[in-house]
């Protein structure tokens, strides 16, 4: 995982059988398991430092998000 010259790395579409696609498919689905009903409309990521991976965290979750059928921005 991680960037590749500036741009997040998508590996749920460049590797969607890895092990690291897997677990973002885990975590969407923990996240819309675990919030109950309704879905949350907005997710925020964050940590206290940069270059923790929010933008490709964020960025590998929308694609999971959509392939689900959840609507992204």
């Amino acid at each position: 995982m991680g960037k590749e010259e500036g741009k997040a790395k998508l590996v749920t579409i460049e590797e969607p059988r890895s092990h690291a696609a897997e677990c973002y498919r885990n975590l969407r689905t923990s996240i819309l398991f675990s919030t109950g009903r309704p879905v949350p409309k907005t997710i925020l990521i964050t940590s206290a430092v940069g270059g923790e991976g929010k933008s490709t965290t964020a960025a590998n979750l929308a694609v999971v998000m959509s392939q689900n059928g959840r609507k992204v921005l």
